[in-house]
């Protein structure tokens, strides 16, 4: 019954959100993540981690250079396109590349833990109502969680049922998809 409810509060908590839209709050953070300079709508949404911009689309071989060594590697031959797909997992993240023309370049990032962030200062365990005061723009809002559309890429959100926070955050290439 407790689970009934708490799917149920969730559920409307999100058909709220639709009708209301979201809110930005700009916030400047020092930590691991950062916003193209460019806020129309070709912007996107950039991960950092230790310096190192990851934005989608881009060449993977230097990103991955000054990555340095990842904790695992895989690679897998591509559904989307001819050649390989490489997985490059990282303490706290984990990067996805496809293959075009003979150039990897970076299709995904998905944050693995809380000790990194996005620039809006948003990690696994935030609040819904933070990534809404942090977000605006084009979102979609579905039954897991919510996304933001910005140029070719979009950025998600997956929330627990039961207690709305942030559960996964990816940052995921238009193109790769």
């Amino acid at each position: 019954m407790k689970k009934s409810i708490c799917i149920i509060l969730a559920s409307i908590m999100i058909v709220c959100l639709m009708l209301t839209g979201c809110a930005q709050t700009p916030a400047s953070s020092s930590g691991s993540a950062a916003p193209a300079a460019d806020t129309t709508d070709t912007a996107a949404y950039v991960f950092t981690y230790n310096s190192v911009a990851i934005p989608m689309d881009a060449p993977a071989a230097p990103i991955v250079a000054q990555l340095g060594e990842p904790l695992s590697y895989f690679e897998s031959e591509s559904c989307a396109f001819e050649g390989i797909d490489k997985t490059y997992t990282y303490q706290s993240f984990v990067l996805n590349t496809y293959p075009k023309d003979g150039v990897d370049y970076v299709s995904s990032v998905r944050l693995t833990n809380d000790t990194v962030s996005t620039a809006e200062g948003i990690y696994i365990g935030s609040t819904l109502d933070s990534v809404n005061a942090a977000y605006s723009g084009s979102f979609t809002v579905g039954e897991t969680g919510c996304s933001f559309k910005a140029g070719n890429m979009t950025l998600s959100f997956i929330l627990d049922a039961a207690t709305g926070n942030v559960t996964s955050i990816k940052y995921s290439s238009n193109i790769a998809q």
